[in-house]
């Protein structure tokens, strides 16, 4: 009986356990989501605050919290598994990226808007070779 017990409250810690493992690999969003959020044409985070620091008043309120999202997101990457290739190569691209991204941040915070435009002109090329490892 006590044994049967012991295997009882063992299944139930295995499931508890199981079960918040699997809400916080939830939280974190897969790369398709994350690269559609922060890349996709026109509407991704990228793209909007290259387009609002064009702008002669950019809205630096609504920058900072784009930048800040984008940093976060990609900060994120590195925790997926890559869709292809080595994950050693996969952890290594995503925080060379995640530092550049932060530049992103960075200026914006700064308020200054060219060194917004060259820090997402430097991200741009950075896609090729993480793409090229590890894009399907």
């Amino acid at each position: 009986m006590q044994r049967t017990v012991h295997w009882l409250v063992l299944g139930m810690l295995l499931m508890v356990f199981g079960s918040v493992a699997l809400a916080l690999r939830q939280d974190i969003p897969g790369v398709d989501e994350i690269m559609d959020i922060t890349h996709r044409v026109k509407k991704g985070l990228k793209d909007q605050l290259e387009v609002e620091a064009k702008k002669p008043k950019p809205d630096w309120a609504k920058m900072q919290k784009d930048a800040k999202e984008f940093t976060r997101l990609i900060s994120l990457m590195e925790k997926n598994d890559p869709p292809k290739g080595a994950k050693a190569s996969w952890v290594k691209l995503c925080r060379e990226y995640t530092e550049d991204v932060a530049k992103v941040e960075e200026a914006v915070n700064k308020k200054d808007a060219k060194a917004v435009l060259a820090a997402i002109k430097a991200l741009d090329k950075k896609c090729d070779e993480c793409h090229d490892k590890h894009r399907p």
